[in-house]
């Protein structure tokens, strides 16, 4: 690897963690609080974001900078998991302060209410068909996935 791309590297991530600190602060505090209420938990970096493989109930989240996964998933599961939450905080960055009416509310309600529940039961809904699931794919696949894919193809 060139010191060319380590730098430009190190820059995208000062930046990333900028944006997260300023224009998605609201998300990146609530995040860090959960963060703390898993402080015991390993964590690493995902792309930039931090990854908290958590002991908790709940599947996944992101809030800002953060993305909690919880252990009980397999491998194959938790990248795909990883990855739809990394989609996540990119809405975060676009959506700014807006990110939490626009996306973790409704995301929040589709997945815990028990009349969404219900609807998706009764009529075979995947839950990630949902404007907020199906955004964050399509972001984490634009951001991630063809980003490794032109990656080996050099």
């Amino acid at each position: 690897m060139s010191k060319n791309s380590k730098w430009k590297r190190k820059l995208r991530h000062m930046l990333f963690t900028l944006v997260m600190w300023t224009w998605c602060l609201p998300q990146t505090l609530i995040g860090l609080g959960v963060l703390a209420a898993y402080s015991d938990d390993p964590r690493r970096n995902f792309h930039g974001a931090q990854l908290c493989v958590h002991s908790g109930k709940f599947g996944g989240l992101s809030m800002g900078k953060f993305i909690f996964a919880s252990r009980r998933y397999r491998s194959a599961q938790m990248h795909r998991i990883c990855l739809h939450e990394y989609g996540h905080c990119i809405q975060s960055l676009i959506l700014g302060p807006l990110y939490l009416p626009v996306v973790a509310i409704p995301s929040a309600l589709w997945c815990n209410l028990p009349a969404c529940k219900s609807y998706r039961a009764k009529n075979n809904v995947d839950y990630y068909s949902f404007y907020t699931e199906k955004w964050a794919d399509r972001l984490a696949y634009i951001c991630i996935t063809k980003k490794s894919q032109k990656a080996q193809h050099r």
